[in-house]
């Protein structure tokens, strides 16, 4: 704690002064990481989906809360530094969190299911008519229903 304050003294005259009073918490030592709980364990996803994982530092005080996010096969799912994993591809993988401070590390295994197949159920072709001379060209728009068709 900081305190400022200001007098007067028997003249008129300000005088400033100023007392610090510091609380020193732990010896002033940073509190240390003792572990990581990642959560959770497990997780099924499907390809092209995202998902957050959780990491928890302990103790809860500690001072670094820093956790380094890997992934043992990125053909499978990524991870981005705030945890969030995204399904790349089929398969099962690891994700790995460490924490800066100690090395202390968890994981959460994470499956991949292959994209659902979406069967095409229709064509829509614009305009349904349209008129032209010999020796013009004229463009049609295609559209193939569902919009989330696999295999377009």
């Amino acid at each position: 704690y900081i305190v400022f304050g200001a007098d007067k003294d028997a003249g008129g005259s300000t005088q400033e002064s100023f007392f610090r009073n510091i609380r020193i918490v732990n010896g002033g030592t940073p509190t240390p990481v003792t572990g990581l709980t990642v959560t959770p364990e497990t997780h099924t996803m499907d390809t092209g989906t995202t998902f957050d994982l959780t990491g928890e530092v302990l103790p809860v005080d500690a001072a670094d809360k820093t956790i380094l996010w890997s992934s043992d096969d990125e053909g499978i799912a990524t991870v981005d530094q705030n945890g969030r994993v995204s399904a790349v591809g089929a398969g099962t993988t690891t994700i790995r969190g460490t924490t800066q401070d100690g090395g202390f590390t968890d994981t959460s295994e994470i499956t991949v299911n292959a994209a659902p197949i979406v069967s095409v159920t229709g064509l829509t072709v614009t305009p349904e008519t349209h008129t032209m001379d010999e020796g013009t060209t004229f463009d049609l728009t295609g559209e193939v229903l569902p919009s989330n068709a696999t295999d377009k």
